[in-house]
C-alpha cells in the first residue's frame, strides 16, 4: 500500500477531515511550509506557497491559483456561461457576481443594473430550469459525481443535497454524456491533477463550467473512490506491499 499524504491550505470540515483520515490518508500540519516526502503521493489541497517535494506530487502548487474566481475566468472562461470583469460588459437582466468563498459565499444574484462593484468577475446568470452536478476528478478520470438538488437556485448560498451519480442499472442518476466529455475537457486543459468542478446542463442542452476547486469538500464515499484509485494508479494494481 502506498501512503498518500494531504497538503493542506485551509482548514477542512470536520466531514472532510474525518473521512479522508477513515480512508486511509495522512493529514500534515497546515502551517509547514516546506514538505518534503520520501516515500508515496503527496496530494496538495488547495495549497500555493511554499515547497512541496514528493515522488508522486498531485496539484503543483504554482498552478493552484487557476482555480480562483478570477484564474478560471482567464484559463477557461470559453467553457463557462458568458462572464466579464465588469457587469456593463454582459447582455442579460440577471447576473451572478462571485468573489472567492465557500459553500457560495461570497456570491450574490441580481439584475445588471444593480449588481455592486468589486467583485472579481460578473457571469450570466441562467435559467433557473437548469442541472447541477459536481464532479471529483483526477486527471482526466471521474472518480465520482453528483447531482445537486437546490432549493433556492436564485440563493447561492441556499442547502444544497448532492445525490450520488451511480447508474442506470443502480437506478441512480446518472451524469449527462456532454458533462462528462466537458469535465475531461477541462482536465486535459488544466496543469492540476485533482479537482472538484461544478457543472451545468440547461435547458437547451448547452452545457458549461460553473468554478472548480482544488481543495473539495470530500465526504466517506467519495475520499474511499479516490483512496481506491489512488493505491490502483501510483500504488500498482494492489498497492505496494
Amino acid at each position: 500500500m502506498i501512503p498518500v499524504y494531504i497538503k493542506r491550505m485551509m482548514k477542512m470540515t470536520k466531514e472532510s477531515y474525518g473521512s479522508l483520515r477513515n480512508a486511509g490518508f495522512t493529514i500534515l500540519p497546515s502551517n509547514d511550509d516546506v514538505i518534503e516526502i520520501d516515500n508515496g503521493v503527496l496530494w496538495n489541497w488547495g495549497w500555493y506557497g511554499g515547497e512541496l517535494e514528493a515522488p508522486i506530487l498531485l496539484n503543483d502548487p504554482q498552478y493552484i491559483r487557476e482555480t480562483s474566481v478570477r484564474g478560471c475566468f482567464d484559463k477557461y472562461s470559453d467553457l463557462m456561461p458568458v462572464t466579464s470583469l465588469t457587469p456593463e460588459a454582459l447582455d442579460c437582466d440577471l447576473v451572478i457576481c462571485k468573489n472567492n468563498g465557500m459553500k457560495g459565499r461570497n456570491k450574490i444574484v441580481c439584475s445588471r443594473q444593480d449588481a455592486p462593484l468589486g467583485y472579481s468577475v460578473y457571469q450570466e446568470f441562467l435559467s433557473t430550469d437548469r442541472e447541477e452536478y459536481r464532479a471529483l476528478m483526477v486527471e482526466d478520470k471521474r472518480i465520482v459525481s453528483y447531482r445537486k438538488i437546490i432549493d433556492d437556485k436564485y440563493n447561492p448560498q441556499c442547502a444544497k443535497v448532492f445525490k450520488m451519480c451511480g447508474g442506470r442499472r443502480s437506478g441512480e442518476d446518472v451524469m449527462p454524456s456532454k458533462l462528462r466529455k466537458l469535465a475531461r475537457t477541462v482536465m486535459r486543459r488544466s496543469d492540476l491533477d485533482v479537482l472538484g468542478l461544478d457543472l451545468m446542463l440547461t435547458a437547451n442542452g448547452n452545457a458549461y463550467l460553473i468554478e472548480m476547486n482544488s481543495a473539495p469538500g470530500m465526504g466517506p464515499y467519495t475520499s474511499e473512490k479516490l483512496w481506491e484509485f489512488i493505491q490502483k494508479t501510483y500504488g500498482g494494481e494492489n498497492g505496494d506491499e
